[in-house]
């Protein structure tokens, strides 16, 4: 692969990830209640601490889609792929362990149980965020992102998140109103 192919590849592989991050984040936090009733389901978890990770969980991902945007670093890309492993081993031990547990991976934007499908996708994220790490940050000539272009890609970032955010919010109410 060209040293220019591979930059493409880096940039393009993190901003797919940082975008998957932040509106994961986003919609969870639209939806705490739904996001921590699968967190308590998938691992037996005390409401206190399915409480606590709901909210955690999805500050973690934002700010990680955020660091991922401003710096270009190996650090932010081995943290990329161990939240993604993690991501996928929790599918994987959910279509194990409770295959009908509902699957608020997305907030309500996602109203499903956890599924092979999800499974694969999930191990793409992988996949992609481990490209993104054995790449690396000096197959980009110019790894300094701190000027106006990369303010605009997290100003999009933050957009990004408040419309998921507020998708997800929107899905719920409807939810709620067909429900009545």
């Amino acid at each position: 692969m060209s040293a220019s192919a591979a930059a493409v590849v880096y940039l393009v592989a993190r901003d797919a990830l940082a975008a998957v991050l932040v509106i994961a984040g986003s919609a969870k936090l639209a939806d705490l209640n739904g996001f921590e009733q699968t967190l308590a389901g998938l691992f037996d978890l005390s409401l206190i601490q399915s409480r606590l990770l709901a909210l955690l969980v999805p500050l973690f991902e934002i700010a990680l889609g955020i660091a991922i945007t401003m710096a270009m670093s190996r650090a932010v890309d081995a943290a990329a792929l161990a939240i993604f492993v993690v991501f996928a081993a929790s599918s994987a031990w959910a279509l194990w362990r409770r295959p009908s547990l509902a699957c608020r991976c997305f907030g309500s934007l996602s109203n499903s149980q956890f599924t092979t499908s999800g499974l694969i996708r999930g191990s793409l994220l992988v996949a992609t965020a481990a490209l993104a790490l054995m790449i690396g940050p000096g197959a980009v000539e110019s790894p300094d992102r701190s000027g106006p272009p990369t303010m605009l890609v997290v100003a999009a970032f933050g957009v990004l998140g408040i419309a998921a955010w507020q998708a997800a919010r929107t899905i719920d109410r409807v939810r709620e109103a067909l429900n009545t």
